[in-house]
C-alpha cells in the first residue's frame, strides 16, 4: 500500500506541475493582456470624459452667444446712428426744427460752417439761433442730448429781452470718415 501511495503521489506531481504551468500560462497570456487592455480602455474613457467636459464647458460659456451677438448688433446699430457714415445735414436740420417746434421755440437761423476733418471723423459746425423762454430752451437741449445723433454744444450765447431769450448756439455734428 505504501508503494501504491507513493506511485499515486508520483503521478500527482506531474499533474500538479501541469496545473501550475497552465495557471501561469493563463495568467501570462490571457489575464495580463486583458488587464492591460482594460487599463487602456479606462484611459481612453477618461480622455473622452475630459473632452466631453471641455465641450460642455465651452457650450456653457457660449450658451448665450446668440443673445450676445444680437446685443452687439444692436449696439453697433446704435453707434452707427450716433456717428453715421454720412453727415446727413438734412436729417439733422429736420431734427432741430422738430425739437424747436415741439418745445415752442422759434428757430431763427441755422448756418453751417465748413466741414472739418478730425482724426477718423468729419465735423460740421453749425451756428443756430433760437428764441423762446428758459424752460423750453432747457427742454430743447435735453431733446438734442436724447437724440440718436451725437451733438456737441461748442458754445452758447444767451441774451434776454423782456423775458424772451435770444440764444446763439454753436453745435457740431459728426460723421465717420472711414
Amino acid at each position: 500500500m505504501e508503494r501504491e501511495n507513493a506511485m499515486r503521489s508520483m503521478m500527482l506531481v506531474p499533474a500538479i506541475l501541469a496545473a501550475v504551468f497552465l495557471a501561469a500560462a493563463f495568467h501570462q497570456w490571457c489575464y495580463v493582456p486583458q488587464r492591460a487592455e482594460l487599463a487602456g480602455l479606462a484611459g481612453e474613457l477618461e480622455e473622452q470624459r475630459q473632452a466631453a467636459a471641455a465641450v460642455q464647458g465651452f457650450m456653457n460659456m457660449h450658451a448665450d452667444e446668440k443673445e450676445r451677438s444680437a446685443a452687439l448688433s444692436e449696439r453697433s446699430a446704435a453707434l452707427e446712428k450716433r456717428l453715421p457714415k454720412s453727415m446727413g445735414q438734412g436729417a439733422f436740420l429736420a431734427l432741430l426744427e422738430r425739437e424747436a417746434l415741439h418745445e415752442k421755440l422759434t428757430l431763427a437761423a441755422v448756418v453751417p460752417g465748413p466741414l472739418e476733418e478730425e482724426g477718423g471723423t468729419s465735423r460740421l459746425p453749425l451756428d443756430v439761433e433760437l428764441e423762446g423762454d428758459y424752460f423750453h430752451l432747457l427742454a430743447f437741449l435735453k431733446g438734442l442730448e436724447r437724440s440718436e445723433r451725437f451733438v456737441r454744444v461748442e458754445s452758447t450765447e444767451i441774451h434776454s429781452d423782456d423775458g424772451r431769450l435770444h440764444v446763439k448756439l454753436k453745435l457740431s455734428i459728426f460723421a465717420d470718415k472711414e
